[in-house]
């Protein structure tokens, strides 16, 4: 009797470390994709920032004579146009860097940290 239940220990302990190592492979399974995703993320982020640089650059060039015209065409006075000009382009920067924050969230890894808080050796910051 005593020969079968050390068997049977040592069947259950056999199957938790299978279960304990699969557990393991899953969430490196899980990390792995999640590289992936923040790859395409990080190409989607880069030629968002390309085309900021080219938005921002253009935007400054054209709109910065074209408005100025404009203003002063109103009657407004050179210092008060040009702080207008400023001022609109500091709101599309502004909104160009909103949208990157939310995609940039994708990098962190959501789902591995939350799969990893499971494990003991594992610290949740907050």
């Amino acid at each position: 009797m005593a020969k079968k239940d050390s068997i049977s220990l040592f069947n259950i302990a056999k199957h938790l470390l299978q279960a304990y190592l699969k557990k393991i492979s899953d969430v490196t399974q899980l990390a792995t994709l999640e590289a992936q995703l923040a790859g395409r993320t990080f190409i989607t982020m880069m030629v968002l920032f390309v085309v900021l640089f080219f938005f921002l650059i253009s935007t400054w060039l054209s709109l910065l004579v074209l408005l100025f015209f404009f203003f002063i065409w109103l009657q407004f006075s050179s210092l008060a146009a040009s702080a207008m000009i400023v001022l609109f382009n500091a709101l599309v920067v502004l909104s160009t860097c909103v949208y990157l924050k939310q995609i940039k969230k994708n990098l962190f890894f959501p789902a591995t940290r939350r799969q990893l808080a499971h494990f003991s050796f594992i610290r949740r910051r907050g």
